[in-house]
């Protein structure tokens, strides 16, 4: 994951039921984001979720902060 071209986490997607179940998109932040950039990527996780995971039952983003 990157904000304004800085690496900033990493995320990873993760179903359930062999594909077939709710899409969950975790992403872990290196740093903790200021509000706005906190909005920029939660839309950027939803346009993620709906390609990556197009018709499932469910979506999720859950957002953290790497344990140091």
């Amino acid at each position: 994951m990157s904000v304004d071209g800085f690496l900033r986490g990493t995320w990873r997607l993760t179903r359930t039921n062999n594909n077939k179940g709710p899409a969950v998109l975790t992403i872990w932040q290196f740093h903790r984001p200021s509000p706005a950039d906190r909005s920029a990527i939660e839309e950027e996780a939803a346009r993620l979720l709906t390609f990556m995971a197009p018709g499932a039952p469910g979506a999720e983003i859950d957002i953290r902060e790497l344990d140091r």
